[in-house]
């Protein structure tokens, strides 16, 4: 559990204000940053304006790791941009 605390939520309100985001993606974003994240599985494109966040799609991480399905397909992370994205062990 990560609590932002007052720093982090007006932290948060720089996000909004400098990519556009909403609140909560914007705590998201400061919560992601005080803990050295640099990747987020989402289907909000929002966070694809945050130059330093790398956004996958759930299918996109799953086929990462043959999560079978039609998305099952071979993913070359790094030539699709995602080059921190590592499936989970």
């Amino acid at each position: 559990m990560y609590s932002p605390g007052l720093v982090g939520r007006i932290k948060a309100t720089r996000y909004m204000r400098e990519y556009g985001l909403d609140f909560d993606d914007a705590l998201a974003v400061q919560a992601m940053e005080g803990l050295s994240i640099d990747a987020i599985v989402s289907y909000d494109r929002r966070f694809d304006a945050v130059n330093w966040v790398e956004r996958a799609t759930p299918e996109e991480l799953l086929s990462m790791h043959g999560g079978g399905g039609k998305e099952s397909e071979d993913v070359n992370w790094r030539s699709r941009g995602y080059p921190n994205v590592r499936p989970p062990r």
